[in-house]
């Protein structure tokens, strides 16, 4: 009898196709999205971080990990309360936001100020799943802004000196111009 052995190739590269071609056009498998939100959040100015309803690192972009010297690889998916370092205390206060503030934290001898935006994540019940955290740090903004207050505030007393001082000569010459009328 002439029984010939079945080549399962064909069948596999059949199959293949089929998987890939329902992963690209129904879970958009090589879609620009994703692309696109890789160079968007890693290239924008604001640091952002993404944690989960524990707290959990879920995403970190690299201005974030740049202003809080923590390498992304090693905090996702480790809880905020496990960084011991100083980031740990500057990332929980940022966390406690409720939705948008700035905040000052002392480090060591200086004071950061952050602007922090918190925006939930929510499933399709509305349950909270999550936090998006946007923050920029305004420290240098904030300094220029007391610099300039000073400089006002110094400019205010000089100019109630100058209007003191003008009153005086003002008087002083005042007085003998009516003696000599």
């Amino acid at each position: 009898i002439g029984v010939t052995a079945l080549d399962w190739t064909p069948v596999g590269g059949a199959v293949s196709a089929i998987v890939l071609v329902i992963a690209m056009y129904q879970y958009r498998l090589i879609d620009v999205s994703p692309i696109a939100r890789e160079i968007a959040v890693e290239n924008m100015d604001s640091g952002m971080i993404v944690l989960d309803d524990k707290n959990r690192f879920v995403d970190m972009n690299s201005k974030a990990a740049t202003l809080f010297d923590e390498d992304p690889d090693l905090v996702i998916g480790k809880s905020v309360s496990e960084l011991d370092r100083p980031s740990g205390r500057v990332i929980n206060q940022i966390i406690s936001v409720d939705s948008s503030e700035t905040v000052s934290v002392a480090l060591d001898e200086e004071t950061r100020h952050y602007d922090v935006t918190v925006s939930e994540i929510t499933d399709a019940t509305d349950e909270q799943i999550g936090d998006v955290i946007v923050f920029s740090d305004m420290s240098q903004e904030v300094q220029q802004s007391q610099e300039l207050q000073a400089q006002k505030e110094n400019l205010h007393r000089k100019n109630q000196r100058l209007e003191q001082f003008a009153s005086v000569i003002s008087h002083d010459i005042r007085n003998p111009l009516s003696i000599a009328q």
